[in-house]
């Protein structure tokens, strides 16, 4: 089970299902009722909530090994990207949001995948302090590759 609270929405953690539940809960951390459950149609490897949007990310396993980009609260389907051959185990996020990592069981890290990208007056804030918590060190080699790609690749002025 994979864990991640909202930036956008207070007091609203996410989790994903794994390899038999393949659902997405929507939870009050206040007094840690259930507010939504969605089956996704496949294991829920991963969660990243957009920066800037109500929007959230989905990682999956068989049978598609896709990315699920989710409306939020209609938790409609806005897409589903597909690249990977094997389970998306990871995401990672630029610290700005709009652009997301992923790398799945294949040995493939995907970069480059844009979401929305933020507000043009967004682009030259600093660094935030702290970044999504990661679920392992593999995780957080992930991060730290695609932070490393990312600072270095060219600015938009």
């Amino acid at each position: 089970m994979v864990r991640l609270a909202s930036q956008i929405v207070r007091n609203l953690l996410a989790s994903g299902g794994g390899h038999h539940d393949h659902c997405i809960k929507f939870w009050n951390t206040v007094n840690g009722s259930c507010l939504n459950s969605i089956d996704a149609g496949s294991e829920v490897c991963a969660l990243l909530w957009d920066k800037n949007k109500s929007e959230l990310l989905t990682s999956h396993g068989f049978p598609k090994n896709q990315l699920t980009l989710w409306n939020y609260p209609s938790m409609t389907r806005a897409t589903e990207l597909f690249g990977h051959s094997s389970r998306v185990h990871c995401l990672a996020g630029s610290p700005l949001g709009g652009v997301v990592a992923s790398a799945a069981a294949d040995e493939t890290l995907n970069f480059g995948i844009s979401l929305r990208l933020p507000n043009q007056q967004n682009l030259n804030c600093p660094l935030p302090d702290s970044i999504v918590a990661q679920r392992s060190l593999v995780e957080l080699k992930w991060q730290h590759i695609f932070m490393e790609v990312w600072l270095q690749a060219p600015k938009v002025s």
